[in-house]
């Protein structure tokens, strides 16, 4: 895996200069605990559009930017289940799951993602209801191709950080107050990119 991420780093700083418009897209994966049953879910960002100047002197590759998440298009599968986490974000009054991630510097990330004992951090906003707090992700792939950009990153997120009362059901059913999330985002290069 160093030498794969290594050789991509060797690569990605071997790259001309270019500019494109690049289409994202993201799938998110959530885990949360209850009283008796934990679950699984997932979700799906709207696509997005990220303007991106590869020029390495400048030591950015992905600019800063918001990602939506829809939260009725979240799911469980578990219909009731479903019906209480909308309810618990206020889909009605507050429909997305925001996140701001600032611009990314591809070669700091690689290079920490190489280091031996090192982990790629990056640094967002997620916004759940009218709260906004900083999260660190952790980074679990960062891929540059000619085709696409991948990047994968995973945290945590404690819903009594945003003011948000996990539901309980009957009285004696309580869904736990942290969530892993996994976001899996590609961004995907024009065909004619130079």
């Amino acid at each position: 895996m160093k030498l794969l991420l290594s050789v991509l780093s060797a690569l990605l700083l071997a790259t001309p200069v270019w500019s494109a418009t690049l289409q994202g897209d993201c799938d998110i994966r959530f885990h949360g605990t209850s009283t008796f049953v934990n679950f699984d879910g997932s979700g799906s960002c709207t696509p997005f559009v990220v303007e991106v100047n590869n020029d390495l002197s400048r030591a950015e590759v992905l600019p800063e930017g918001e990602v939506l998440v829809p939260i009725d298009g979240m799911t469980t599968g578990i219909g009731a289940r479903d019906r209480d986490m909308r309810k618990m974000f206020d889909s009605a009054t507050w429909p997305m799951v925001r996140g701001r991630i600032g611009a990314i510097d591809a070669r700091k990330l690689l290079t920490q993602m190489t280091a031996q004992g090192s982990e790629a951090r990056l640094g967002l906003d997620l916004i759940l209801r009218d709260a906004s707090r900083p999260v660190s992700a952790r980074v679990t792939r960062f891929v540059d191709t000619e085709e696409e950009i991948r990047l994968d990153f995973a945290f945590e997120v404690s819903l009594k950080d945003f003011g948000i009362k996990p539901p309980r059901v009957f009285l004696l059913v309580k869904v736990g107050n942290l969530v892993d999330v996994e976001v899996s985002a590609v961004f995907k290069k024009p065909l004619d990119a130079d």
